[in-house]
């Protein structure tokens, strides 16, 4: 609870979640991010918190779910942000971030985002902290996508996925990570093979496997996806001389019939100019929700 710019931030019990859902229901942005995080949070698929400015009536809201060496903080704010809402974003966010040394993706409208960012490291930075000050920067300016909730049950089918008789879709395990490692482009503490080991552990995964002629599928995964704590399917990577055979497309369809398996609506982001992933999401199903930035603190 922080009460230092007046405003009373708290924790918002599980009774309550519901009610807050309808509140948020559309009307902010990638409200699919916050619908999925609540849930996860509610099922215990995910640990975390979700604090409001307020209750019952609020206008701000950050939910936080973490994993061993992530914490994913995703904000949201009903009205246009005035410099108290946004002081009081800062305050709020920077007491989580001291609370545990961990990497923290902060997802924020850009609006929000582009004043949060010299606040918080003016806050890392101030003279007399106990322990050593964190860092902010912009990881990405993104484009959310998800399936509309009409479309959900194309995914629902019992069918088997059509996978070419080559290739083999399997979850990953702690094996595979070394690969999965050398392309990892963003910022972690405590070893990428430690972040990596704790995403595949708890959330949903798959890679791609050749199957030779003899029939041994290889060990060396060439293509996989993986799922953030808050339930986004990310990371969907191909290796060069496999593209363009349709097997993004597949893992893609594969992670959103597990998704969707489990009562979750199944979402995704692009970096804001990289169309060629726009273009395959569009193609699986996925329509655009909303923008936002993407700040990270270590």
């Amino acid at each position: 609870m922080d009460d230092s710019l007046g405003v009373t931030w708290s924790v918002v019990p599980e009774k309550n979640f519901n009610a807050l859902i309808e509140q948020f229901k559309g009307k902010c942005h990638s409200w699919v991010v916050m619908l999925s995080t609540v849930q996860r949070i509610k099922s215990g698929a995910v640990e975390g918190n979700i604090f409001t400015n307020g209750w019952p009536k609020f206008s701000s809201l950050v939910l936080q779910c973490r994993s061993k060496e992530l914490v994913v903080l995703d904000c949201y704010v009903l009205v246009e942000p005035d410099r108290s809402i946004i002081e009081s974003f800062a305050e709020q966010l920077h007491k989580i971030i001291r609370s545990e040394e961990r990497l923290y993706w902060i997802f924020a409208n850009a609006g929000l985002a582009k004043d949060l960012q010299p606040l918080l490291q003016l806050k890392a930075t101030q003279p007399g902290l106990a322990t050593p000050s964190y860092c902010v920067d912009v990881l990405a300016d993104l484009i959310f996508y998800y399936i509309p909730v009409t479309d959900v049950s194309t995914f629902t089918k019992e069918e088997p996925l059509l996978v070419p008789d080559d290739y083999v879709l399997r979850k990953l395990e702690d094996r595979h990570l070394e690969v999965v490692s050398t392309v990892w482009e963003y910022p972690v503490c405590g070893g990428i093979i430690p972040f990596l080991t704790d995403l595949v552990k708890l959330y949903h995964s798959v890679g791609v496997f050749t199957r030779l002629p003899s029939g041994i599928i290889s060990e060396t995964p060439i293509g996989w996806c993986l799922q953030y704590p808050n339930g986004e399917v990310g990371s969907l990577y191909v290796v060069e001389e496999y593209r363009r055979k349709g097997l993004a497309k597949i893992m893609v369809q594969h992670m959103c019939k597990l998704v969707v398996e489990d009562g979750e609506i199944p979402f995704i982001s692009a970096e804001k100019n990289n169309f060629k992933p726009i273009s395959l999401f569009l193609n699986v199903g996925f329509v655009e929700l909303g923008n936002c930035v993407n700040l990270f603190c270590m």
